[in-house]
């Protein structure tokens, strides 16, 4: 199946136009990665942003937050090193923990 689909910016919004009437779009995975792509090069012409600004992502923490997050993965630390674990494992759980915090 071909699936045949124009993608461009009209307006400041990304369009996606297909040439027939469609209640279900099914893409075989090479169409689906340039349909992927031509929608995320439209986003970035329409917004200024490129490829890589897109997966980018940037985190504030406050004071506090950051404070909050020391004492915990302290005692996560702590904690599993009193259990015998390996500095390895124990580096595991807190960089598991602080990402927890700061990617939601």
């Amino acid at each position: 199946m071909n699936v045949d689909v124009a993608i461009g910016v009209v307006g400041g919004k990304v369009v996606a136009r297909w040439h027939h009437a469609v209640t279900q779009i099914v893409f075989d995975p090479d169409n689906a990665f340039q349909v992927g792509t031509g929608l995320r090069n439209a986003a970035c012409d329409a917004t200024g942003v490129t490829p890589e600004m897109m997966g980018a992502s940037k985190t504030e923490l406050t004071n506090e937050a950051r404070a909050k997050i020391l004492i915990i993965a302290g005692k996560i630390l702590r904690s599993m090193l009193e259990q015998g674990k390996t500095a390895e494992q124990a580096t595991v759980h807190v960089v598991d923990y602080i990402l927890s915090e700061t990617t939601r």
